[in-house]
């Protein structure tokens, strides 16, 4: 059996790396990590968040480059990861001499990465860019990807940091430009619109729970103490508005 696990910064809550193991203890060691995977701890630390327990060592494997994927990596300018591989190569129970494991940590130095960490010229971007526009997943990776996000928590600590992140951030005029021009002539299934108009119905006066367009679901909330606190995604109002009731006994007691 195996894990899947994210390490997020402190600062920003950004995944910064995507891992797998035998047992849960491999996601909070610090040993066998590269050294820019051990720059951003001792700058910032890093918290844990673990996304699959107990599951099978091959769907480890998937699952973790299906993320490494979607957040890219650092040494090849397509995201914020320090994952130095595509991921979904480890072996269980694998077992490597000190020759090996000497040979593994001294790749891991940068010597084989010059380019890492450096800033992409504009030239470099536009050629990055170019090469994702028009990317598409098949219907089974994205099941994939979904399934690993399904279920994922945050602590209390991380969620305040989220908000802290988030708070003043604004868009340039270019980028509201642009995503306007991607919502133009967007449309939406009966189901969607269905869900939408249920929510604008119940917006009013209803405490606890809205109409969550992106994930097509009903998000409960909470607030307690002047903290916001989610309390996840329903397929209806009444789910939501029940998870709501269950979390007044628990805040408000």
């Amino acid at each position: 059996m195996a894990i899947v696990y994210e390490h997020l910064r402190n600062d920003t809550n950004e995944v910064f790396y995507v891992g797998i193991g035998e047992e849960e203890k491999r996601a909070f060691s610090k040993k066998n990590r590269n050294k820019y995977w051990k720059n951003i701890i001792n700058k910032v630390g890093y918290s844990v968040n673990i996304i699959h327990k107990d599951i099978d060592w091959e769907d480890a494997c998937k699952i973790e480059k299906l993320l490494i994927e979607k957040y890219g990596r650092k040494d090849l300018g397509l995201g914020n990861l320090v994952n130095m591989t595509d991921g979904g190569e480890g072996a269980l129970g694998l077992i490597r001499s000190e020759e090996t494991r000497q040979k593994m940590s001294e790749a891991n130095k940068g010597e084989s990465n010059p380019n890492f960490g450096k800033t992409p010229s504009e030239e470099s971007r536009l050629k990055m860019s170019k090469a994702q526009k028009g990317r598409t997943f098949s219907e089974e990776s994205r099941l994939k990807m979904s399934k690993a996000q399904k279920g994922r928590t945050f602590s209390e600590e991380s969620r305040l940091k989220m908000s802290k992140a988030k708070k003043g951030k604004t868009h340039s005029e270019e980028v509201r430009q642009k995503i306007s021009e991607g919502n133009k002539g967007k449309t939406y299934s009966e189901e969607v619109k269905d869900n939408m108009a249920k929510g604008a119905k119940h917006r009013k006066n209803v405490k606890g729970y809205y109409f969550h367009k992106s994930s097509k679901k009903w998000r409960a909330k909470i607030v307690s103490n002047k903290k916001r606190i989610y309390l996840g995604l329903f397929d209806t109002p009444e789910e939501a508005s029940e998870a709501y009731q269950k979390a007044r006994l628990i805040y408000f007691v």
